[in-house]
C-alpha cells in the first residue's frame, strides 16, 4: 500500500474532530418565512467534505452515525438509537457517508473541472433524498408520492440555500491536507470548541436539570468561558 494513502494521527483527529461539529451542527435549526425550518445537519455533512476530502469526511460521518446508533444523543433533537435508522427516516441518515463521499470527490476534483464541486453537491443531495425516500416507502408502506411529498418538497428551498452556501465556502475553503500551519491551528481550536459544545450538548441531553443541583450545563457554560477570560487577565492573582 502507497504510504501517502495511509491516513496519519491528524487525519484521525480531523475526522473525530469533525464527527463532534456535525453534532453539534445537527442540533440548530434556523425558522424560515415557509414554515419548514433549516436544520444544518446536512450542511455540517457537506462542510466536512468540503475541508476533509471524500475519504475523512465519510469516516467523520460513519463516526458520527455509530455514536447515534448506540444511543448517544448526537442525532437531530438529542436523539440517539438504533431505531432512528430503521425508521422512516433513517434512509437519509444512512446515506450520510455516501453523500460526505461524491461531496468530497467533487472537491478534490474542482481544479480539473471547474464544476465538479456544484454538480456532487447536487448529486450528493439527490442521492440522500433517493435513499431516504426509498427507506421510507419501505417502512411506512407509502407511496413514492406520498414519500417526496412528505421528505423532500418541503425542504427543496432550504436545500438549495445550504447548496448555495456550500458553494460559496468550497470554493475558498482548502483541503485539510493541503492546509498550512496556520490555518491548521484555527481548524484545530474550532474543532476543540466545537468539543466542548458537544460535550455541553451531551449533558444537556442527559442531564437538562443538572445532577443533583450541583453539576449543571450552565455552570459548565459559565465557567469555562470564565476561565478563557480569566487566562487573558494581565497580572491575575494565582488561583488557590
Amino acid at each position: 500500500m502507497n504510504q501517502n494513502s495511509k491516513f496519519s494521527v491528524r487525519d484521525i483527529c480531523y475526522a473525530g474532530l469533525f464527527a463532534a461539529v456535525i453534532a453539534v451542527m445537527a442540533q440548530i435549526s434556523i425558522p424560515m418565512p415557509l414554515g419548514v425550518p433549516m436544520t444544518m445537519q446536512t450542511f455540517a455533512i457537506t462542510l466536512a467534505a468540503v475541508v476533509l476530502g471524500s475519504k475523512l469526511s465519510a469516516i467523520a460521518t460513519l463516526v458520527y452515525l455509530m455514536l447515534g446508533a448506540v444511543g448517544v444523543p448526537v442525532l437531530a433533537n438529542f436523539s440517539g438509537g438504533i431505531d432512528k435508522f430503521v425508521g422512516p427516516t433513517g434512509g437519509f441518515l444512512i446515506s450520510f457517508p455516501i453523500m460526505a463521499y461524491i461531496i468530497g470527490l467533487g472537491v478534490e476534483h474542482r481544479d480539473a473541472f471547474k464544476g465538479a464541486f456544484p454538480v456532487a453537491v447536487v448529486v450528493g443531495t439527490v442521492v440522500n433524498y433517493i435513499v431516504g425516500v426509498i427507506l421510507f416507502v419501505i417502512v411506512a408502506h407509502s407511496t413514492v408520492s406520498v414519500a417526496v411529498s412528505a421528505c423532500v418538497l418541503p425542504f427543496i428551498p432550504t436545500a438549495i440555500i445550504k447548496a448555495v452556501l456550500a458553494c460559496v465556502l468550497g470554493s475558498h475553503l482548502p483541503v485539510v491536507r493541503t492546509l498550512n500551519k496556520g490555518a491548521g491551528l484555527l481548524l484545530g481550536l474550532v474543532g476543540g470548541l466545537a468539543v466542548v459544545a458537544a460535550l455541553c450538548v451531551g449533558i444537556r441531553a442527559f442531564a437538562p436539570q443538572g445532577v443533583g443541583g450541583v453539576f449543571s450545563l450552565q455552570s459548565v457554560e459559565q465557567s469555562y468561558i470564565g476561565g478563557l477570560v480569566y487566562g487573558l487577565l494581565p497580572g491575575r492573582p494565582a488561583l488557590e
